[in-house]
């Protein structure tokens, strides 16, 4: 899910899908290109397109799917020691066979003595039930991560490291993820799959909620709120979580920063709609070598 992905952008920097699939009845595809005068280009495409049938892609599934443990291990280790410790030891931190589970991970932080990583665990077979849909549809997978933290990779590399707590929330209409960051790490986060997320009031109200439970678990106290997702932008939403939160609050849009790369050719239809594509936008970045 994370290692495997700069193995793979050193041989194919383009020309290749990001497929959230997180909110099942909303897939959400980016492609990216290749363009004239060696630059790429971002579009955004519909569900059952078939004219670009057969290119590689990345997906992001449902956290719900997914385990996550953070680990810290007593020392530093390269890629193939952790890979043969996770071998060795994953078992203890996902209580179930290894046999059982694909895992991957990423290295959080490395320090003189210490090695803190990201495991993520998917079962087999709801692994499975998740892609075969993609290959008969002709989508080759190739890499593999869950939309809580693509969504992280997205805000993070938006708004960069910010030493004070702030909340990313993304809002589709059967899935909410709510997430505080700082200095880019994840001090806390919650999923909701199981509620209609489409009226402005219940949204309010279900982070209201959120955040009553994250201020009695936690001292740190957040700033700013940034929102994506199909809901982020329903109408008086912005003006609403303002007035309740009385917390600053934007809409991330990734467009405009990327728009600043001279090398890439952002289509019209992914600028409009750009909140509602931040988590396909994240699963794709170091692809792009911005992460």
């Amino acid at each position: 899910m994370f290692q495997k992905l700069k193995k793979f952008f050193k041989l194919r920097p383009v020309n290749f899908c990001s497929i959230d699939l997180g909110e099942t009845e909303n897939t959400k595809i980016l492609g990216f290109e290749t363009a004239a005068e060696s630059k790429s280009a971002i579009k955004l495409y519909q569900p059952g397109f078939t004219e670009e049938s057969g290119h590689d892609c990345h997906i992001a599934i449902p956290s719900s799917l997914a385990i996550v443990k953070s680990i810290t291990i007593d020392t530093v280790l390269n890629d193939i020691e952790i890979e043969n410790f996770l071998t060795l030891n994953a078992e203890q931190y996902l209580d179930c066979s290894l046999d059982k589970v694909d895992f991957d991970y990423k290295i959080i932080k490395q320090a003189k003595n210490q090695t803190e990583i990201k495991l993520v665990a998917v079962r087999k077979e709801l692994f499975v039930n998740c892609i075969v849909p993609l290959k008969n549809d002709g989508f080759i997978p190739k890499i593999v991560n869950i939309d809580l933290l693509a969504l992280v990779e997205g805000v993070s590399w938006l708004m960069g490291n910010s030493e004070f707590p702030y909340a990313i929330i993304n809002i589709d209409q059967k899935r909410l993820l709510f997430c505080v960051l700082c200095n880019n790490e994840i001090i806390y986060f919650h999923s909701n799959y199981s509620h209609d997320f489409s009226v402005t009031s219940e949204i309010v109200t279900e982070i209201g909620v959120i955040l009553q439970l994250y201020n009695s678990l936690h001292s740190l106290e957040i700033r700013k709120i940034v929102l994506s997702g199909t809901c982020a932008l329903n109408q008086g939403l912005v003006e609403s979580l303002v007035k309740y939160t009385h917390l600053p609050v934007e809409v991330a849009d990734f467009s405009k920063k990327i728009l600043q790369d001279k090398k890439m050719i952002v289509d019209e239809m992914v600028v409009k709609n750009a909140p509602k594509l931040l988590i396909a936008f994240g699963l794709a970045l170091r692809a792009l070598n911005y992460a």
